[in-house]
């Protein structure tokens, strides 16, 4: 039933601005009764799902309470400890969606609040922070500053490696971010070793036909391809590609990136008649998952029109 004050909608809940800023106002005794808004944030954080990259299942979920957490972060006092976890982790998962839905300048400025945060509530060396400086670093490369995302990653690597240990998978996952942006500014020399030590770490934790081992094996093979060595990185990729398929099904955008890199290796070893239905599927999966103006499918359409 709808009220005057509130009403049903397809995207929640719609409140009247009056009752908004009633129920944002504190109770004469805080003890008693306790602000709604760290509830609010803890409900959200506990329904929405984590997994945002390579799950687009996930994605109707938080295009339902999108409006729902930018409202109840951007009430959060930041310097208020209360509730914080909840609101860095929506924050960062918000900036994840928007990033994988071709939006890092709309995700940045949630990552810089949420690594601030993080940095307040558990200093600047906690592993919880080398988590958001990952993310950070991604949407600022995303943004075409290789330079300015290193130090990020280098730092977050630091963290891990001193809170874990050398071997650890967050370890792993961070040297393969690093190496990926060394290629970016073309040193992919300085590269190769970290990602195949990130290789060794996540076969050694996952074993060889897990989704982190066929992330990895995209970035040690596009090394090799800046190193060119294309037959090289050929069987890396198709590796990849099976690991990928069976973990996700052939139309997840995880076997697009796959293709398209693949198609890009069989391209530089003489085959573009191989590479343009690997390129032609990668496009129509893209498309289908995102739309076709999203980066990721313009990408594919430019690399199909280089053949």
């Amino acid at each position: 039933m709808d009220y005057s004050l509130a009403r049903r909608t397809e995207g929640g809940l719609l409140l009247h601005r009056l009752l908004q800023a009633v129920i944002r106002q504190p109770g004469p005794d805080q003890s008693q009764d306790p602000h709604p808004l760290p509830v609010v944030l803890g409900l959200l954080r506990a329904d929405l799902p984590a997994q945002i990259e390579a799950a687009p299942q996930n994605w109707p979920r938080w295009r339902r309470l999108l409006s729902h957490v930018l409202t109840a972060t951007a009430h959060h006092d930041d310097a208020n400890p209360t509730a914080a976890d909840a609101t860095s982790w929506l924050l960062d998962r918000l900036a994840a969606y928007q990033r994988t839905h071709g939006q890092p300048g709309t995700a940045r400025p949630l990552l810089e609040r949420a690594l601030h945060i993080n940095e307040a509530a558990y200093g600047p060396d906690h592993p919880c922070v080398a988590t958001i400086l990952n993310n950070f670093a991604e949407v600022v490369r995303d943004l075409g500053e290789p330079g300015t995302a290193r130090p990020l990653l280098e730092r977050a690597l630091h963290i891990h490696e001193a809170a874990y240990g050398p071997d650890h998978p967050e370890v792993a996952t961070g040297l393969s971010n690093l190496a990926w942006m060394l290629r970016d500014l073309g040193e992919p020399g300085t590269a190769r070793p970290l990602c195949e030590r990130a290789l060794h770490i996540h076969v050694a934790t996952y074993g060889p036909e897990h989704s982190k081992v066929a992330a990895t094996l995209n970035h040690l093979a596009l090394t090799l391809r800046d190193l060119d060595e294309p037959a090289t990185a050929r069987p890396l990729l198709e590796r990849a590609l099976h690991i990928n398929e069976t973990a996700y099904g052939p139309d997840h955008p995880e076997v697009a990136a796959t293709l398209k890199h693949l198609a890009m290796v069989v391209r530089d070893l003489g085959e573009p008649g191989t590479a343009r239905p690997l390129l032609e599927r990668a496009l129509h999966i893209n498309e289908t998952a995102y739309g076709p103006d999203h980066p990721a499918s313009v990408r594919v359409r430019q690399a199909l029109r280089a053949l």
